[in-house]
């Protein structure tokens, strides 16, 4: 079974609420930045008959194909949604509109020519509608539509918006299942601009199976990659909408929205790399548990610096905010590798209360059960005291329905001082000053297949050993072996721990 297929098998189980066909699917006013100018936006989204890709399987993360008609909307049904769309801006004097469907605005099956005629005309003839944005998928940009939607723009300026996501072909084709490439996108810029019409990439950040690091590493990258061709990047930020494939992950701890912190970062980057780059982020349900978050204190004031930095694109702005919390997401760009998939929690596992920030312990030999006792009550830091004297700090780090990672200082965990302190099916330790089989651990990691260590001081000077029984990459290895191959073999499985976070 493919990733079409299993997205297609989720769709096939929705239903299509009937809805009034005259009325758009959604409408609403807000502020951008229109290439240097402040404007008010108009976004409206048409009740069409919907995506002809998200019909076949469709993207990942899409639930938007559940905005379509159960029906096939008339010319007039699409003029009459257009019609009250505009009704909410009647007192404005200048504004943008933002033409969205549940698929394509070129695609005639959804769109048909005829109705995007009207919609044009009717949009060029308001003297009140300075520009025009309409999202289509690239494919359906050719010389004929293009030429087309000048003509019918009538001197306004035009821009055709794109579902990019990433400029990793593999990424689109693997994680979100877009169905188009990165060379098709090239070719419809360069024909939109031929014609004197704009482009803008919609980015995707953290879409399935990706990392936080991965993922900020690629919207860097497709960032570098797409800015030839567009004047305007908009980074959205994966949610978890209903009726999808990322949510049937989310339902089984499989998936967690991006950190607000990291689209900071990489706008920050962007913006100082590609100051004439337009970059903008709008993220949706920022906050909530389906949407990108930090913690629950700052998320929202983040997302409103996000939407602020978006209209200024003034790079300061996204200074003026931080949290504790930014430590926690600095320590899961080193670490998120090692989760295997499960994302990061804010709680305990079974315990419905988010995390405190501080508690004192009495104990003369703190040891994993009180560890597991604090974690279970909530509280993420720990200093524990000697006598009613401070003798050791643990931090909590993150866990996950199969991960446990502690920060410790001066701490005995398992009779060795230990800096960091995994507890999963595979255990890990970062350890200074343990002996492990006489010799100067630095890393220790073990499961039932293999044990890797990273040593320092060992008689032979290995860097490397395992200890394996079963694991097949390793299955020309017995009992306990050195060698360069077995080194090459798992550099990038051990890259994670074998350096201090």
């Amino acid at each position: 079974m493919t990733l079409n297929d299993d997205v297609l098998s989720i769709r096939l189980k929705q239903r299509i609420k009937p809805e009034p066909f005259d009325r758009p699917a959604a409408c609403w006013l807000g502020k951008d930045n229109i290439r240097g100018e402040i404007m008010d936006v108009l976004t409206v989204i048409f009740r069409t008959s919907g995506c002809f890709w998200g019909k076949q399987g469709g993207c990942t993360m899409c639930g938007y194909v559940y905005d379509s008609a159960a029906g096939e909307p008339t010319v007039d049904d699409l003029m009459s949604q257009l019609e009250n769309a505009l009704l909410r801006a009647e007192k404005k004097e200048r504004f943008m509109v933002k033409i969205f469907t549940s698929g394509s605005f070129l695609d005639e099956k959804e769109i048909s020519r005829e109705a995007r005629e009207k919609i044009l005309g009717r949009l060029a003839a308001d003297e009140r509608v300075a520009c025009i944005l309409a999202e289509t998928r690239p494919e359906f940009v050719t010389d004929e539509n293009a030429a087309d939607c000048a003509r019918l723009a009538a001197g306004k300026p035009m821009e055709f918006a794109y579902g990019l996501e990433t400029t990793s072909d593999r990424i689109r084709l693997a994680s979100i299942n877009k169905g188009f490439s990165f060379a098709q996108f090239r070719k419809a810029c360069g024909t939109a601009r031929s014609h004197g019409l704009f482009n803008k990439g919609y980015l995707m950040l953290k879409p399935p199976f990706l990392s936080e690091k991965e993922a900020m590493d690629d919207i860097l990258r497709s960032i570098d990659e797409a800015e030839p061709y567009v004047e305007t990047i908009s980074v959205n930020l994966c949610n978890v909408q209903s009726g999808t494939y990322v949510e049937r992950l989310w339902e089984r701890g499989e998936f967690r929205p991006p950190w607000l912190w990291t689209i900071v970062e990489i706008l920050k980057k962007a913006k100082t790399k590609h100051p004439g780059l337009y970059l903008m982020s709008d993220p949706v349900g920022a906050g909530a548990k389906r949407g990108p978050r930090n913690c629950r204190l700052c998320s929202h004031d983040v997302a409103d610096m996000l939407r602020d930095f978006s209209v200024t694109q003034d790079i300061t702005v996204l200074d003026r905010i931080d949290c504790d919390c930014r430590k926690l997401w600095e320590k899961e760009l080193l670490l998120d590798d090692m989760t295997f998939g499960s994302p990061i929690l804010d709680r305990w596992p079974g315990n419905d209360q988010p995390f405190r920030q501080h508690i004192l312990w009495k104990t003369d030999h703190p040891g994993k059960q009180d560890i597991l006792k604090i974690l279970k009550n909530g509280f993420s830091r720990v200093t524990f005291l000697r006598k009613n004297r401070p003798v050791s700090d643990l931090f909590f780090l993150f866990f996950t329905e199969r991960i446990s990672v502690f920060f410790t200082q001066g701490l005995s965990v398992f009779s060795h001082k230990a800096s960091v302190f995994f507890h999963t099916r595979p255990q890990c330790f970062f350890t200074q000053g343990l002996s492990v089989f006489s010799h100067k651990a630095s890393v220790f990691f073990h499961t039932k297949d293999f044990s890797v260590f990273h040593t320092k001081g060992f008689s032979i000077r290995v860097s490397v050993f395992f200890s394996h029984e079963r694991s097949p990459c390793f299955s020309h290895m017995t009992n306990l072996r050195t060698a360069s191959a077995a080194t090459r073999i798992t550099e990038n499985r051990i890259r994670a721990i074998s350096a201090p976070p």
